[in-house]
């Protein structure tokens, strides 16, 4: 997480199912956020208030940070989520569920971003994937 002045004040650490945020200017622990889970992984999104957070249920949480509060939930046992990726603006969310589906989310509405046609829906997925994991 930065300031306005793209400094960073913030990090963000997993160990089982705590997520902590710890201040770097104070040198101290912010916050310790419980979740129902352990943690898998976790992706701090631009702006550094919300952090991507996947549970080793297959859940995948978006946290508001300060409020310590999960703002969207998805994923469940029935389509266990087990990797996701950010892209570089932190737009959508490029998420591998355990079945072999590829969702992709607008980070926003947590809605599947879906084509009408099935060929667009295979371009604009690997277009995305592309620009995804070019990092």
């Amino acid at each position: 997480a930065t300031d306005p002045k793209g400094v960073r004040r913030h990090v963000v650490t997993a160990s089982g199912s705590s997520l902590y945020v710890w201040d770097l200017q104070a040198e101290a622990l912010f916050k310790r956020i419980e979740l129902p889970s352990n943690v898998d992984s976790v992706a701090v999104l631009e702006g550094g208030e919300r952090a991507v957070v996947l549970g080793c249920d297959g859940v995948l949480r978006i946290l508001r940070i300060p409020e310590a509060t999960v703002e969207i939930a998805m994923g469940d046992e029935k389509r266990p989520i087990k990797r996701f990726s950010v892209d570089r603006e932190g737009r959508f969310l490029l998420c591998v569920v355990a079945n072999g589906d590829v969702d992709l989310y607008d980070v926003e509405t947590a809605r599947m971003n879906q084509s009408q046609q099935e060929e667009d829906h295979v371009h604009v997925h690997s277009r995305l994937i592309d620009t995804l994991f070019a990092h």
